[in-house]
């Protein structure tokens, strides 16, 4: 007579039991599940554990049992057991990822945590291997058994980076203490050395988010970043394990291997356009504005792309309005203007690089025999007389005064320094030179940067104008 069996395993491990072949399932079932005899004499009756396991019981059943010495019994006729105990990662083994430690002789015993189901590094709980499961690139424990290492994106290291933060999703309901730790291979040399770590505790109670915080990047030879394709390491337990600790055996936790780039920073060149257009004219004689609301084309390329700087196609649609100059004649392009007369000045500006431009300073020194209006838009803000339009500004960021009183906008009055400059003509750049100021100096400075543009009028940060008046003598 063939058994039937009780199978009791122990850690709350699921089960099913199989007649010859796996697919040929007789029942599942969690903790303790019995099943009948094989379907044919002679045959086998399998289990297959589904979860790891550390021990388990097999009972006859009542009335099912075989005699004493018999050739029925299937206890000692076991095989293919193998009793999984740790959870290893999957980095190239120069990080010390098998359980051995002379595979090349650098790196040190594979870094291993034993199953615990209520400590994990995101939701999913680790499988258990016997050795850590190839291929050693990052990926051999994710494709074997169960998916452990879902949970964690690296991304956004450049060779320019200082500091970095990784957020990590952890569960710890231990009743202990844990502590996390991360290694990067900044230097991409194949090992992770102690000062490329940092580590975080991770109280009884977490069930959420902890952050990886490295603030040394850069600072000495093994942490200062290289670009390519590298490794990280996170390993969570309640044992004492620091940065020290990248490889050997922990107690309870879990190891998990990531692969990530480090990459080079674009290079970020902006190329700020500048277009000056009067836009009106105030007559001294009493007589009505005139606003110059047609575009002229100047045709000039300044910076050399091979495009008319008022006709790029990053300028907002009919954005550009006004005419080029002052003269004591009148045509199209240029303003009869007479003593008395004030005349409005729009500097136009727009990012055509590839990357932010910074700390910008707009200077415009005035021509001779014109004087600046410190009231133009007294109405709106007392003393003020230059309009700056980027970016949404409005109120006191829109309307400056021409004084130093900790606004982006000031005049500085002829014959003082005014700390513009500009490039010294005939040499390279960026060889600067102070502007001269002769007559004063409107000076705008953009606290904010300017994007470069990617098409027409975006991003709205990418254009502004600064505006002001002047009297003509």
């Amino acid at each position: 007579m063939l058994p039937q069996l009780t199978i009791q395993p122990t850690g709350g491990a699921t089960h099913r039991f199989y007649n010859g072949a796996v697919n040929d399932v007789i029942a599942t079932g969690g903790d303790t599940l019995r099943t009948g005899p094989p379907a044919s004499a002679g045959g086998n009756v399998g289990v297959l554990f589904t979860d790891p396991i550390t021990r388990f019981e097999i009972d006859y059943y009542n009335g099912y049992q075989a005699p004493l010495n018999s050739s029925q019994h299937a206890i000692g006729l076991i095989g293919s057991i193998d009793f999984c105990s740790a959870d290893f990662g999957d980095a190239p083994d120069t990080y010390g990822t098998d359980v051995t430690a002379t595979n090349n002789g650098t790196d040190p015993f594979g870094a291993s945590h034993t199953y615990n189901k209520r400590l994990s590094i995101g939701n999913t709980l680790p499988d258990l291997e016997i050795n850590a499961a190839t291929p050693y690139n990052g990926t051999g424990d994710d494709s074997t058994d169960i998916d452990d290492e879902d949970t964690i994106a690296i991304n956004g290291l450049a060779t320019n980076t200082t500091t970095y933060n990784l957020t990590v999703p952890v569960n710890n309901t231990t009743g202990s203490a844990a502590t996390l730790v991360g290694w990067i291979d900044f230097d991409r040399d194949g090992i992770f050395q102690s000062d490329e770590g940092t580590s975080v505790a991770v109280p009884n109670g977490t069930a959420g988010n902890v952050t990886l915080a490295w603030t040394n990047i850069g600072s000495s030879g093994p942490n200062i970043l290289l670009a390519g394709a590298s490794y990280a390491r996170l390993r969570l337990s309640t044992d004492s394990i620091t940065t020290a600790n990248v490889g050997g055996s922990f107690g309870s936790g879990e190891v998990e291997d990531h692969t990530l780039t480090i990459t080079s920073p674009v290079a970020s060149d902006p190329d700020l356009l500048l277009v000056k257009r009067i836009t009106r004219l105030i007559p001294g004689n009493g007589g009505a504005d005139v606003p110059y609301t047609n575009f002229v084309n100047d045709g000039e390329d300044r910076n050399g792309d091979g495009t008319i700087d008022n006709n790029d196609p990053g300028w907002p649609v009919d954005y550009i309005d006004g005419v080029i100059g002052l003269s004591n004649i009148n045509n199209d392009q240029i303003v009869k203007a007479s003593p008395g007369d004030v005349v409005e000045y729009t500097i136009y500006f727009l990012n055509t690089g590839d990357g932010a431009a910074s700390n910008v300073q707009i200077c415009d020194a005035l021509k001779d025999f014109i004087t600046y209006l410190p009231n133009t838009y007294n109405p709106i803000v007392t003393n003020a007389g230059i309009e700056l339009n980027f970016n949404g500004s409005s109120g006191n960021d829109r309307y400056l005064t021409g004084v130093n009183d900790g606004d982006q906008g000031e005049f500085v009055n002829a014959g003082i320094v005014s700390g513009c400059q500009i490039e010294n003509p005939g040499t390279p750049p960026p060889d600067l030179v102070p502007l001269d100021n002769p007559n004063g100096t409107v000076k705008v400075d953009l606290t904010s940067n300017i994007s470069a543009s990617t098409g027409i009028g975006t991003p709205a940060n990418s254009y502004g104008y600064i505006r002001f008046r002047a009297k003509v003598e």
